[in-house]
């Protein structure tokens, strides 16, 4: 929709693909008086062969127009056509037409062999056409030019255009372009608007004459005056390159507009290209749509795929991929290479369409076998990717450099970044650089932030920081994300200017806001500690939020650290414990580190000591030997072992001690008083020390089995249910009994619990 070339003008012969039937006749017939016309009825009626076949053209009107009177018409040639050669030619007209019948191309075509038999010279130029493009008939360009050259010789000057063209294409006879021209020119001095024309395109491309694109200019001009549409386009496309005349896109846009509104196709697409582009005249994107839907619904392949473009981005029109689909299916029905390429864009993507990459690289190999650069491309990105097929360095290169010869920005830029890396190839900086800059000359934004990478890393080129950041900026002016993150990078650490902490900020948010992840990292790293902008933690995290969608493992890191600590939020340990474990599988360690220690402490996770190790064994702070452990514990840890379980024993008699006293009472005068006293105290000094174990207590303390906390509560429970049963047997109980009932209680409820309590944690372990 952008590329200027679309505007090469070549001529076909200046007329659409269709039958031509011409002859003075009808413009006598059209410009009956009433008076007139009443006495040809009459006439006709009476059987006056000459009048009925003139009240039939009158009929017939303007041809290719609206009939005034289709089934008159038809019926008075019908009646009088045998014998005249007028009448067959304009019942011919009827049949191919469907002009008061059903539309008949081999009718048509017999009854005009007809009238050419009797040296008609319309029919005779009419059947040179029908045989030249197989229409009715079998195509057959020696009988055309034959019909042309007949016609010719009787006078009938659009036979002598059409034979000119055959001439000049060295087609049905022998190439001969000055003959042709000469044609041309005797029809030209005959004021012949079609043939002033095309002697004015022998003139601009020096096709059997001197090229001269003064005489091209005033042929043009001459036909334009007689309001010929191709005259009019191809004058407008002389003043739009600026060919022969000083460059004038107001008076192209002005001719090209002339010629659409007269019909003519390919000035329908100029003038629909001179809007979508405000060259001429202003930007109108419904404008543009308008007449490119004009030209698309008569098959104008460029056109179609320019309509399928406004389809796509909603251009003119609402955006819609299934139209879009619609009309690039068209244009490659057609045979365009160009809209087979983006066809298959949206099989490949499933834009407007269910994806299918089988369809996709049929269609690319389609538009290939046409020479399309874009297809080629295409084609060539699959194969550099192993997208849909099997990866292939080689083919992709030599795809590559199919459509780079051609002069195709894009794949100049993937040859490039062949070159640069050396893939499928030795390594070139230097040719890389040259493809970047030759893609970059042609506005290929991708290639003008590559050249930039170059520039500023002194890649096949000599390094320079301000040509770099000139790059960058006129990419990023484009809308490139990427550039704009690489300027940022430049204005941040102060490459080829002056640092700019706030500039480079400003950048990064521009960049984000566009989906570079990247650059959301880095505008996030500059909310969180106030770089270049106002310290906003909360928007950080929402940025690192962002960021992290890229897989980006040190967003998940200051993200996990940020819900850890609280910062720029609620606090969320959980949150941040499941952050670190995602910023580990992204290759942090430091976040193995930090879930290690959330499992030791407990915090936002299930406390595990078994855990704890395993994360810190990955973050390389553990081993997984026990020596290794070993050495890790420090030295005040490394005896807590066997000072725990001495404790756990002296906690264990005191117990017992205090037991006795409660069952025997204590004496002050008894002789084991003072050995009790000393128990009692030593007792309670270890419940503190116990007490105080919990702190220091070593992860890989031995238990007492599970089985063995079973048992004791089994034993103490059944001698619980014996003692309530002593005592209901004997209908009281003493406060002994009491005392005792408690402490079996209290010995099966502790047992029972540690035991069915280890259970699950092990299970959980």
């Amino acid at each position: 929709m952008d590329e200027n070339d679309e505007l090469r003008f070549a001529a076909e012969g200046g007329q659409e693909q269709q039958v031509v039937f011409f002859a003075p006749e009808l413009l006598q017939a059209a410009q009956l008086r009433s008076e007139r016309l009443e006495q040809l009825r009459e006439a006709a009626d009476s059987g006056d062969r000459a009048a009925a076949i003139e009240l039939a053209l009158y009929d017939i009107g303007s041809l290719g127009g609206e009939p005034r009177n289709a089934d008159e018409a038809f019926q008075l040639l019908s009646q009088y056509s045998e014998g005249d050669p007028v009448a067959d030619y304009y019942l011919a007209y009827c049949y191919d037409k469907g002009v008061g019948t059903a539309s008949d191309p081999v009718r048509a075509a017999e009854l005009l062999l007809g009238a050419a038999e009797r040296g008609y010279p319309p029919a005779l130029d009419t059947l040179g056409y029908c045989y030249e493009n197989g229409h009715g008939l079998e195509k057959d360009p020696e009988k055309a030019a034959a019909c042309y050259r007949a016609a010719a010789e009787r006078g009938h000057l659009e036979a002598m255009c059409n034979l000119a063209l055959l001439l000049l294409r060295g087609k049905g006879l022998e190439k001969d372009a000055e003959r042709g021209a000469a044609l041309l020119a005797r029809a030209a001095e005959l004021r012949v608007a079609r043939a002033r024309f095309l002697l004015g395109l022998c003139y601009e491309n020096g096709e059997g004459v001197p090229r001269d694109l003064n005489k091209a200019r005033r042929l043009f001009e001459q036909a334009a005056q007689q309001k010929h549409p191709d005259g009019l386009c191809a004058l407008g496309v002389l003043y739009y390159h600026g060919n022969g005349v000083e460059r004038d896109l107001e008076k192209a846009f002005s001719l090209f507009l002339r010629a659409a509104e007269a019909g003519l196709v390919r000035a329908q697409y100029f003038t629909g290209l001179c809007c979508e582009k405000g060259e001429g005249t202003a930007q109108n994107p419904a404008e543009a749509f308008r007449w490119f839907l004009a030209a698309a619904e008569q098959g104008d392949t460029r056109a179609i795929w320019n309509l399928g473009r406004c389809f796509d981005r909603g251009y003119g029109t609402e955006k819609d991929e299934a139209q879009a689909v619609v009309w690039w299916r068209r244009g490659a029905e057609l045979g365009d290479g160009r809209s087979m390429a983006y066809l298959g864009v949206c099989y490949e993507n499933g834009q407007g369409v269910e994806k299918d990459m089988e369809q996709a690289i049929a269609l690319y190999e389609q538009s290939a076998a046409l020479d399309n650069a874009e297809g080629i491309c295409n084609l060539g990105v699959l194969y550099y990717y192993g997208v849909g097929v099997e990866e292939n360095n080689d083919k992709a290169q030599e795809l590559f450099a199919r459509a780079a010869a051609q002069g195709f920005p894009r794949a100049q830029y993937f040859l490039g970044l062949m070159n640069e890396a050396g893939h499928g190839m030795k390594r070139n900086r230097e040719e890389a650089a040259r493809l970047y800059r030759a893609a970059a000359r042609q506005g290929y934004i991708p290639a003008i932030r590559a050249l930039g990478v170059c520039y500023e890393s002194g890649i096949g080129v000599e390094q320079s920081f301000t040509r770099a950041i000139e790059l960058y900026e006129d990419a990023a002016q484009h809308g490139d994300e990427r550039a704009m993150r690489f300027l940022a990078n430049m204005y941040y650490a102060g490459r080829g200017t002056e640092a700019d902490k706030e500039k480079a900020a400003a950048l990064f948010r521009q960049a984000a806001e566009k989906g570079e992840l990247t650059a959301a990292f880095n505008l996030a790293h500059c909310l969180e500690n106030g770089v270049g902008t106002e310290k906003d933690e909360a928007q950080a995290r929402l940025w690192y939020e962002r960021a992290l969608q890229g897989g980006s493992e040190k967003a998940a890191f200051n993200l996990a650290d940020m819900y850890e600590k609280g910062r720029g939020g609620e606090k969320n340990e959980e949150k941040a414990a499941q952050l670190y474990e995602r910023a580990y599988a992204l290759g942090s360690k430091e976040a193995a580190r930090r879930l290690g220690e959330l499992y030791q402490k407990g915090r936002g996770v299930k406390r595990s000591r078994k855990t704890a190790d395993e994360w810190l064994q990955r973050a390389g702070d553990r081993a997984a030997d026990s020596s290794v452990r070993a050495a890790l514990t420090t030295k005040a840890e490394k005896p807590s072992l066997l000072n725990f379980w001495m404790l756990r024993g002296f906690g264990l008699m005191f117990l017992a001690v205090a037991y006795w006293i409660g069952n025997n009472g204590l004496n002050r005068h008894s002789p084991d008083y003072a050995s009790i006293k000393v128990a009692l105290m030593v007792g309670l000094m270890v419940l503190l020390c116990c007490f105080s174990a919990r702190f220091y207590e070593p992860p890989a303390r031995r238990r007492a089995p599970r089985w063995l906390h079973g048992v004791i509560g089994g034993v103490s429970a059944a001698a619980l249910l014996a003692q309530a049963a002593d005592a209901l047997r004997a209908g009281a109980l003493s406060p002994l009994e009491l005392w005792r009932m408690g402490w079996l209680l209290a010995i099966a409820a502790l047992a029972l619990y540690r035991a069915l309590r280890r259970g699950k944690k092990q299970e959980k372990e």
